[in-house]
């Protein structure tokens, strides 16, 4: 049989776009660098809290399993590599279980890794078999987003302000119950520092990164969404920019209050990509790089709110840690979360300690092999394959022309910004 099943074919996509508006809102930790339950231990917990990551595989696998037995046909055409990538990645880190110590951290981020390369293999089938599908998946991505800026507004007009008081009200309780008990209280100082910045991070538990990250990933297809929403109300000369004007404000005032320089370059890269990837500007390639060079610069010190750039200064010696760790074991590195105890080693007396070399195919390298940077970095070239690939100019429509370039500005800035983060 070699065809779709409409009820089936149904129920994948909105599974898929069900898992895809629930990403960021229960999947939304940090792998193997914080303590934590490896299960929800009460119902409320999986109503309020973030799941554990280990759920992603097997939720991605039933993703795959609904799109085959939904669409049974050969699925030919694009779409194809970031699969590759994806899952290149996750047997090329595989190399690093052969020395590692941190089971914690290693276990975890393969099976993240094969659970995007899964998920990513679910989606091309269903788009490609499902008329349907390819609509809903990008409205869920903004809805998904919308609500992401919703908790980010949240947190910039006094929900930060009241995490801080309750930090404060529990250290008070525990210094008092320290006291009495005749124990040592240790303030969690490196905590209320992140509080004080007033950095907002949305459902991304404290950090502000990841919320930038994902920010500058998602906003354009948000803002095509936004802009398509405009037409449907007359008249749409003003409907359309009004919405796409608000949408892109909203974006950019939680960039600024994320506080994330990364993001911002990442956002100007992003750009200058979605930019040359236009045919009518690419003879304007030199022009268009400056006035994206000149861009991310200026927005990196806007939204770094006065912040020193003693963080940024401190990568060089994260580098130097990782290069000295992947021509130690060029094959198979020093072991899937090893970066940190090697780098204590490895880092001057008084640099600064640090869980990751804060760019992903250097980090990667130097954990899991050669094998395994060269992996993460065909994933973050893939937006300048997309961009520039005579196949991937095919689009007849416009708003199929206007979500490949959404595509690539987001993807092109989230792809810069993990090669500096």
């Amino acid at each position: 049989m070699n065809e779709s099943r409409p009820k089936l074919a149904a129920t994948a996509r909105w599974y898929v776009a069900g898992l895809l508006l629930l990403a960021p809102l229960r999947f939304s930790g940090i792998i193997g660098f914080a303590e934590g339950a490896n299960f929800p231990i009460g119902g409320w917990q999986w109503v309020f809290e973030a799941w554990p990551p280990f759920l992603c595989a097997p939720l991605a696998a039933l993703a795959h399993v609904l799109a085959l037995c939904a669409h049974r046909q050969t699925v030919k055409g694009r779409g194809i590599w970031p699969v590759a990538a994806w899952s290149a990645l996750a047997g090329a880190s595989l190399f690093g279980l052969l020395r590692t110590t941190e089971w914690e951290y290693a276990l975890p981020f393969v099976c993240h890794a094969a659970s995007a390369a899964v998920l990513a293999a679910a989606v091309r089938r269903i788009v490609a078999c499902d008329p349907w599908a390819r609509r809903l998946l990008v409205r869920t991505l903004a809805a998904s987003l919308l609500w992401c800026c919703v908790r980010g507004v949240e947190q910039r007009f006094g929900g930060l302000a009241r995490t801080e008081e309750e930090f404060l009200r529990g250290q008070a309780q525990e210094r008092e119950r320290a006291e009495k008990q005749g124990g040592v209280f240790n303030p969690n100082s490196g905590l209320h520092d992140k509080l004080k910045q007033r950095r907002v991070y949305g459902p991304f538990p404290m950090s502000a990164n990841l919320y930038a990250a994902h920010l500058i990933l998602l906003a354009p297809l948000l803002l095509v969404v936004l802009w398509r929403a405009g037409g449907r109300f007359e008249p749409a000369r003003i409907s359309r920019p009004l919405l796409l004007g608000l949408g892109a404000l909203l974006c950019l005032a939680l960039l600024y209050w994320s506080g994330s320089r990364s993001a911002a370059l990442g956002l100007a890269a992003g750009l200058a990509l979605g930019g040359l990837s236009l045919p009518a500007l690419r003879r304007w390639r030199i022009p268009v790089a400056a006035m994206a060079l000149l861009l991310g610069i200026g927005l990196m010190f806007a939204v770094g709110g006065g912040r020193n750039l003693l963080s940024a200064s401190a990568r060089l010696q994260y580098y130097r840690s990782a290069w000295i760790m992947f021509r130690t074991q060029p094959v198979t590195g020093a072991g899937l979360g090893e970066f940190y105890t090697d780098h204590l080693r490895l880092r001057p007396l008084h640099a600064e300690p640090t869980h990751m070399p804060h760019n992903m195919p250097l980090g990667l390298a130097a954990q899991a092999g050669i094998l395994a940077g060269l992996a993460a970095l065909a994933c973050l070239v893939l937006p300048a394959w997309l961009a520039f690939s005579p196949r991937q100019q095919v689009a007849e429509e416009k708003d199929d022309r206007l979500e490949r370039l959404a595509v690539v500005v987001g993807l092109g800035a989230w792809s810069a910004m993990r090669s500096s983060t």
